[in-house]
């Protein structure tokens, strides 16, 4: 079986799956059943298709550059898998940009390859609507006001982004 990472789209075969038992599981401890790992290989390739693969929130700025609060994505949840940049571009307009690919756990190169995303103002006493164009490693967040008009909100307002591949 070879290395396949979420990034690609698999079915349950690319994993080996399905499996038949050749006898019972005697020890649970060093043995697992046909079935439990058949559905262990079915949830793993519907992971590797189109779902949520990086979810992340920043603070807007009023100019240069914003360091994201938080980020959960399918490759890591630390600092160290942030974005390479958050860069405000203009009124309401900001560029996150990540690495091209990463290396995952079994040290296999993997391409980032955003589909499209969605996001929205984190806040109690602000609001807009936010809109996500995404392609590729890069994704373009706009922020807008009622009459759809690109706004700056208060710096330090948080925006929430989820990104999809």
């Amino acid at each position: 079986m070879t290395t396949k990472g979420l990034e690609t789209p698999s079915l349950p075969g690319t994993y080996g799956s399905p499996f038949v038992d050749e006898s019972a599981v005697e020890d649970t401890e060093s043995q697992q059943e046909a079935a439990d790992y058949d559905k262990h290989a079915l949830d793993t390739s519907q992971m590797s298709n189109t779902t949520v693969r990086a979810r992340l929130a920043f603070p807007t700025v009023v100019s240069g550059f914003s360091t994201p609060l938080w980020t959960k994505t399918h490759w890591g949840n630390s600092d160290a898998f942030f974005p390479q940049s958050v860069e405000r571009r203009g009124v309401g307009t900001y560029d996150l940009t990540y690495p091209p690919t990463f290396e995952n756990q079994y040290e296999v190169d993997e391409n980032v390859s955003f589909i499209d995303g969605d996001g929205h103002v984190a806040s109690s006493t602000e609001a807009a609507h936010v809109q996500v164009a995404a392609s590729g490693a890069v994704a373009t967040v706009t922020i807008r006001d009622e009459n759809f008009v690109l706004v700056d909100l208060t710096p330090g307002t948080l925006i929430v982004v989820e990104l999809i591949s």
